[in-house]
């Protein structure tokens, strides 16, 4: 019964510290990039905070991707500019909704 207990109690921790909440600076930025399907990013500088493929939240794995991909630009938006076509991405203040 203690090792059950024990082992409850470690999943417990595990699971409280693999919940940390992303805090997105007050500043950042959102782009909007439409080009079959829609992508939304929450960014600021070359950090993405926020990934977004047809309005459904995309999971670490897939924001450690995009991530990945734009560390080869200055910032952000450079990926931007090289990943979508001319006009294709709409670029405003991100504000919490």
């Amino acid at each position: 019964m203690k090792k059950l207990i024990l082992v409850l109690m470690f999943v417990m921790i595990l699971t409280a510290c693999g919940s940390k909440e992303v805090v997105i600076p007050v500043d950042s930025k959102q782009a909007v990039c439409t080009q079959g399907d829609v992508f939304k990013y929450i960014y600021k500088d070359s950090t993405v905070y926020r990934f977004y493929s047809n309005d459904v939240l995309q999971d670490s794995a897939m924001l450690n991707i995009v991530q990945t991909a734009a560390d080869d630009y200055s910032n952000f938006e450079a990926y931007l500019d090289v990943t979508f076509a001319t006009d294709a991405c709409v670029i405003t203040d991100y504000s919490e909704e």
